[in-house]
């Protein structure tokens, strides 16, 4: 019998030993009359007010590209397609929320430090929110760095 046979053996016996010492009534959940009070703060769901609804649209980033959520619309719908080449995008809705431009990269660049990333942007693609696949696009040659390094939680 091999040193790690014997320690693994002693391991388990020692494991075994612990469990069945173990009173039962420790292992059981207690009921509710014993521990520790349970206090319930549950939501309750409410449903809108009847007649309520809102104005606009409230536009979200999905899968697909912008998706838009109207009152007046059975279903959200996606108000521009898009094909993000990376999430390096860097992309800002305008102040009014009908258009979205998007800086389109060439290819990017990761610095010997992994901490950097450059990204170069051939053109800036312009989509309106409002009229489906209304684009735009300007050429627009530059460059911009990005950290790719994340903060420690400690």
């Amino acid at each position: 019998m091999s040193h790690l046979q014997k320690r693994l053996g002693l391991f388990i016996l020692g494991f075994l030993m612990v469990a069945f010492t173990i009173p039962p009534d420790f292992i059981i959940a207690q009921d509710d009359a014993q521990g520790w009070p349970v206090v319930q703060r549950c939501l309750t769901p409410t449903a809108a007010p009847e007649g309520w609804t809102y104005t606009g649209t409230i536009l979200l980033d999905g899968y697909a590209g912008i998706h838009g959520v109207n009152a007046d619309w059975a279903t959200p719908r996606v108000l521009v397609f898009l094909n993000w080449p990376s999430k390096a995008s860097a992309r800002a809705l305008s102040p009014d929320g009908n258009w979205l431009a998007v800086a389109t990269q060439s290819h990017l660049e990761e610095a010997e430090s992994d901490r950097w990333l450059t990204v170069f942007v051939d053109r800036i693609d312009i989509y309106s929110t409002l009229h489906f696949r209304e684009t735009y696009s300007l050429p627009w040659s530059n460059q911009y760095t990005i950290s790719t390094q994340r903060r420690s939680r400690t």
